[in-house]
């Protein structure tokens, strides 16, 4: 389903906001939202607003020098983040989450996953 719904967005969506995508296809809740779109995340996340509502888990990859392309930082997009009610995390090298505040700055290309329930956290290493 999920590859499914990515290769529709991809073929039919170009241009547009999730926000427009997701209420379209009538779809009333997100377990996971994940984007990856090479600097481009901030952009995506303001087309998101009621998206992120219905959203309970954001992994996306951070790092500064693609934000700084356009004019943004890593800080603009844990702040919007931290606005939906997100707390973010980044992981050790043992892969164990780690929060980070809004002054945070992606000096390398990395993952960083967003929870809105602190018990989602938990769900996520008891499957391991």
């Amino acid at each position: 389903m999920v590859e499914v719904f990515c290769k529709i967005a991809l073929n039919n969506y170009a241009h547009t906001t999730l926000d427009f995508i997701i209420k379209e296809n009538n779809i009333n809740k997100i377990r996971l939202l994940k984007i990856d779109i090479e600097g481009y995340e901030l952009f995506a996340l303001q087309g998101a607003q009621n998206t992120l509502e219905i959203t309970d888990i954001v992994f996306f990859e951070s790092w500064e020098k693609h934000y700084l392309n356009y004019g943004y930082s890593t800080k603009d997009v844990i702040k919007l983040l931290n606005t939906k009610g997100f707390e973010v995390y980044k992981f050790d090298s043992d892969y164990n989450l780690i929060k980070i505040d809004e002054n945070y700055s992606s000096k390398v290309c990395e993952n960083l996953i967003a929870f809105k329930n602190p018990k989602d956290i938990y769900a996520i290493y008891e499957k391991n």
